[in-house]
């Protein structure tokens, strides 16, 4: 089993809450995670973060502290356990959250 632990940062944290633990059997990317959580808890998904299969403008991802640019993107695989750091656009520009 992999334990997944999403962890929203600053405004997401109203929407989402602060944390979830997702536990998979078997490996899957990146992108996949939000279809799975929005299926385990109800919440948005795929819908809130993605937009024609790429992440949406003012979203900044980590995984164990790596930014997935510099991973694999969306397409980084998620095969042990982990920690997603979710953190909105935090200073300067706009961002409107869709509430």
């Amino acid at each position: 089993m992999i334990t997944i632990r999403l962890i929203f940062f600053a405004i997401l944290q109203l929407e989402f809450g602060e944390t979830h633990n997702i536990v998979i059997k078997e490996p899957i990317e990146l992108r996949q995670i939000f279809d799975f959580f929005q299926s385990k808890s109800g919440k948005k998904g795929s819908s809130f973060f993605l937009e024609n299969e790429e992440l949406k403008k003012g979203f900044t991802i980590l995984i164990d502290g790596r930014n997935i640019l510099a991973l694999e993107g969306l397409d980084t695989s998620l095969s042990h356990d982990c920690e997603v750091s979710i953190f909105p656009l935090i200073a300067g520009g706009f961002f409107k959250l869709g509430l």
